[in-house]
């Protein structure tokens, strides 16, 4: 629909196929076509139809056209009239076999669908009429050609929002879309802290959009991610669970404007994974009984159940405080530390410095090697304030940070780039790492969050959840070092106290839509007394 209802999730079909072979692949042949046959503007008259598609005309001015549909007891249909022009207003109603009205749908927008889903009492025939709406003085919006769309809904088809389909981590659907405005609905249950990594993969080259939506499940609170697959091959979303409820994961088509008979139904694979979410924090304490260091990197284990350490800084001779950290795509590891140190095998490390680390093991037995990944002096970092304090990768490799506190380094295309610490930057090596370089202003914290000047960004990652790419363009979570009130006029008002983890997501045109802040995971329902001080999304950690 024009609408473009928010869709959720996510699927992977192994191999991209042309649309033919997708057909085949899910064994449900295109639906037969047929065409009006006139007269049909009165129930004795009604044109006999069948499962399938039938092309039919709205004309003259005041049409009326008839269906005559023979069904089962218990048979459940799928009626659809999918007009071809941006302008016709068409209604569909649904008679019984004495005529009596049971049912009917009127389009949502100029040139909509207008869709019915019925279920069958006995076995008995039914009666389907399309007309214009009337309410109009155009006549381009009172005549017009349509397709008269009819489907048996399969009877294990999770259509219904109430009664969604169960699915678990590690889950691998396939399904069917078996019509172009067909709904598929998945719930699964996560905790706060909880990632799920959902992809979805078909070839919407038939419909025109895949789209992948997850929300929790009561709608309750602003926080949802969609994805949007516009050719064949896989979209993904990265979501991070701000608070323990079933969610509901959604796959459909977008607005497709198709004007076709070949309405034939769409394969796809939603697979639903798990990542970690890894956090190092401010003090040393413990967690669910597990002792932890500043220098220490904690994880969820596979069950989300409790927090397992992840990177045992002591073990590889790590001994200052973490500053930031981020996990490479190899599952390597970008580390920085909040003040000078000595690492094994490299000697001085400066707290501009990153060094990547590549582990053999991980946990309380962590082994293995470091090297310099970013040399802060020859990139232009040297001050106290431009110590790393937050490191970040976006999907390109790109290297992103925040500081400490303000500073200047060399800026892209020339001259000088001055930042401050709830800013992050984004580097340009001038060869292979570690290397000299220049520097970009990726997130001006100052400008784009109101009242963010007083704040240092302390935590940083970004997420694949940047909702619909025509809005959004970037997408991360974030920790500050104090009390953050997020309150933009027409959005629930958000506080985030320190070490509480938020999501933020940035609009492609600040002017239209500024940063939006969703509902923060809280430290306490993490598990954790102290504040969370570096974040990133990790790979499944199972121990």
């Amino acid at each position: 629909m024009k609408s473009k209802l928010i869709l959720l999730f996510i699927i992977s079909l192994c191999l991209v196929l042309p649309i033919g072979r997708l057909a085949a692949q899910d064994g449900t042949p295109a639906a037969p076509t047929a065409a009006e046959s006139e007269p049909n503007d009165t129930l004795a008259t009604a044109d006999p139809v069948t499962i399938g598609n039938t092309t039919a005309v709205i004309s003259p001015v005041g049409d009326v056209d008839y269906y005559r549909l023979s069904l089962s007891a218990g048979q459940r249909v799928y009626l659809a009239a999918l007009v071809d022009s941006e302008y016709v207003l068409l209604e569909l109603a649904l008679y019984d076999a004495g005529g009596a009205p049971i049912d009917s749908a009127i389009y949502y927008w100029l040139g909509d669908e207008v869709v019915l889903s019925f279920v069958a009492p006995t076995t008995a025939n039914y009666y389907v009429r399309v007309a214009s709406d009337g309410d109009s003085w155009d006549p381009d919006e009172l005549t017009g050609n349509y397709i008269l769309l009819v489907r048996n809904v399969p009877a294990d088809e999770p259509a219904d929002p109430l009664t969604p389909v169960e699915a678990t981590w590690g889950s691998v659907i396939d399904s069917t879309l078996f019509a172009p405005w067909d709904f598929d609905w998945f719930v699964v249950h996560g905790r706060p802290g909880d990632v799920f990594h959902l992809s979805l993969t078909m070839d919407p080259l038939l419909y025109d959009e895949g789209w992948l939506h997850i929300n929790e499940v009561a709608y309750t609170h602003p926080y949802w991610s969609q994805a949007t697959l516009r050719e064949a091959g896989t979209d993904d979303i990265t979501f991070v669970v701000p608070f323990e409820s079933d969610y509901i994961i959604r796959v459909n088509h977008g607005w497709t404007g198709v004007w076709a008979a070949t309405l034939a139904a769409q394969p796809y694979r939603l697979t639903i994974e798990r990542q970690s979410l890894t956090v190092a924090l401010s003090r040393p304490g413990y967690v669910a009984g597990e002792p932890f260091g500043m220098n220490d990197i904690m994880a969820k284990d596979a069950d989300g159940e409790w927090w397992l350490k992840l990177f045992d800084g002591e073990d590889v001779g790590a001994t200052a405080p973490l500053g930031g950290f981020e996990f490479m795509p190899d599952d390597s590891l970008l580390l920085s530390f909040n003040k000078n140190t000595t690492l094994p095998g490299l000697g001085a490390v400066k707290a501009q410095d990153i060094v990547r680390f590549v582990a053999t093991s991980w946990g309380n037995d962590t082994a293995g090697a470091f090297s310099f990944y970013l040399r802060g002096a020859q990139a232009g970092l040297t001050t106290e304030g431009e110590r790393i304090d937050a490191i970040a990768l976006e999907d390109d490799g790109s290297l992103v940070i925040s500081t400490f506190g303000s500073g200047a380094v060399p800026k892209q295309g020339g001259g000088t780039l001055a930042f401050r610490d709830e800013d992050f930057l984004r580097f340009y090596p001038s060869g292979p790492m570690p290397s000299a370089g220049t520097w970009s202003l990726e997130y001006d914290g100052s400008t784009q969050l109101p009242r963010f000047s007083a704040q240092d960004l302390r935590a940083l990652t970004f997420v694949d959840d940047a909702g619909d790419a025509v809005y959004y363009k970037l997408a991360f979570l974030m920790a500050t070092d104090r009390p953050y009130r997020y309150a933009p006029p027409n959005i629930v008002p958000t506080t985030a106290y320190p070490g509480d983890l938020m999501l933020a997501r940035v609009a492609r045109d600040n002017d239209y839509m500024p940063t939006a802040l969703w509902m923060p995971i809280t430290k306490t329902t993490l598990g954790f007394q102290r504040i969370i001080s570096s974040v990133s999304i990790g790979p499944d950690w199972d121990d």
